[in-house]
C-alpha cells in the first residue's frame, strides 16, 4: 500500500512540476507571442513529424534486437516479439515513473521467457552504460563544432527549473549504497548462521546474476553487429530531431549541428522531468534562441517535437500491452501443437 502511494506521489510530483513549468513559461509571454505559438502549431507540416516517428520506431526495433544479443551470452534466446514489446512498454512506463520501465521490461521477460530479473536487469544496466558512452560522444562531437554555443546553452537552461529532483537523488543514492554495503557486510560476517546462510545465498545468487548480465556486454556474439545497432539507434535519434526542423519555415534553414545541440539538451530535459513534460519545449526554445530563432517559434517547435515523440511512445505502449498476451498465447498454442 505504501509503495503504491509513493508511486502515485512521484507521478503527481513530476506531472505537477511539468505543468508548473508550462505556466511559468507562458506567463512570461505576451498575448502576441502566445498567438504566434498557436499559429505555428496550426501551420506546421506534420508529415515531417510522422517521418520522425518512423525513425523513432526503427531505433526501438534496433534496441530490441541489441537487447536480444546481450541476453545470448548468459544463455537465453528470447523471441524478438517479446523483447520489442517489452522495450515499448518500458518507454510507456517511464513516461509516468522514472526508471519504472527498466524493471517492467525485465519482469515481462521473466513472465514470458523465464529469464531471471537479476540477469536481464544486468543487461539493461550494461545497455544504459553503452548509451551513455554514445551520448558522451555526441557531446564531444557537438563541442568540436559548437564550442562557443554549448556553454551558453548550459547557462540558458540553468534557470528553467527542475533542480530539486537531482539534488535529492544525489543524497539518496550514496545513502542507499552505504546501507547496502552495511547489510552485505553483516550478511557476510554471519553467513555461517543457518538462518542468515539462506538469505546470504539468495543475495549472492542475485548479485552473481546481475554481474553475469553486466558481463554480457563484453561477451556478446557478433560484436560488429552489436556496435552497428548501437550506432544506428543514435543516428535514428539524431534524424528524429533533424527531420522535424522542416515542419516550420522558420527552422528549416537550421544547420545540422543545431540538431545535435537539440538532441543533447533535449535529453537533459527528459532526464530532469520524466517524459520531458513542460521543460522539454522550454529547453528547445532556449537552444534555438542561440540560432536567432525567436522564443515563441522555438517553444512551438519544442512542443511539436515533444508531442511527436510522446504520441509515438503512447501508441506503441498501448499496442504492446494488448499484443503481449496475444502473441505469447499464440506461441504457446503453436508449441503445444508441435509437441507429439
Amino acid at each position: 500500500m505504501k509503495k503504491n502511494l509513493l508511486s502515485v506521489v512521484k507521478v503527481l510530483f513530476f506531472l505537477g512540476l511539468g505543468i508548473a513549468l508550462i505556466f511559468l513559461f507562458l506567463n512570461k509571454l505576451s498575448p502576441e507571442d502566445k498567438d504566434k505559438i498557436w499559429e505555428a502549431l496550426k501551420s506546421a507540416d506534420y508529415s515531417w513529424i510522422l517521418l520522425s516517428m518512423l525513425f523513432g520506431t526503427l531505433a526501438h526495433v534496433s534496441r530490441a534486437l541489441r537487447w536480444k544479443q546481450l541476453l545470448e551470452p548468459i544463455g537465453y534466446n528470447p523471441k524478438f516479439s517479446n523483447t520489442f514489446l517489452a522495450v515499448m512498454i518500458m518507454y510507456f512506463a517511464n513516461l509516468a515513473v522514472p526508471r519504472l520501465g527498466e524493471v517492467s521490461r525485465c519482469a515481462i521477460l521473466r513472465r514470458y521467457e523465464k529469464i531471471p530479473v537479476e540477469k536481464s536487469f544486468g543487461t539493461v544496466v550494461a545497455e544504459r552504460a553503452i548509451d551513455l558512452l554514445f551520448l558522451a560522444s555526441i557531446f564531444f562531437i557537438t563541442l568540436l563544432f559548437e564550442w562557443d554555443l554549448i556553454l551558453e546553452g548550459f547557462d540558458l537552461i540553468k534557470g528553467l527549473g527542475g533542480n530539486g529532483g537531482p539534488k535529492e537523488k544525489s543524497y539518496l543514492l550514496p545513502a542507499l549504497a552505504i546501507i547496502a554495503c552495511m547489510v552485505a557486510g553483516l550478511l557476510f560476517l554471519f553467513r555461517k548462521n543457518s538462518r542468515i546462510k539462506t538469505i546470504y545465498t539468495k543475495v549472492l545468487d542475485l548479485v552473481m546474476g546481475f554481474v553475469s548480465g553486466l558481463k554480457s556486454a563484453v561477451q556478446v556474439k557478433r560484436p560488429l553487429i552489436f556496435l552497428a545497432h548501437s550506432a544506428f539507434i543514435w543516428v535514428m535519434y539524431i534524424l528524429m530531431v533533424y527531420i522535424c526542423i522542416f515542419a516550420l519555415p522558420e527552422t528549416s534553414e537550421l544547420p545540422f549541428q543545431a540538431c545535435m545541440m537539440l538532441l543533447l539538451f533535449g535529453s537533459i530535459g527528459i532526464i530532469i522531468v520524466p517524459g520531458g513534460i513542460g521543460i522539454y519545449p522550454a529547453i528547445i526554445s532556449a537552444v534555438l534562441s542561440l540560432y536567432a530563432i525567436d522564443e515563441p517559434t522555438g517553444y512551438a517547435f519544442g512542443w511539436i517535437v515533444w508531442l511527436g515523440q510522446t504520441v509515438l511512445l503512447l501508441i506503441w505502449g498501448l499496442i504492446s500491452f494488448m499484443l503481449l498476451p496475444i502473441v505469447n498465447k499464440r506461441s504457446q498454442h503453436d508449441s503445444e501443437l508441435a509437441t507429439p
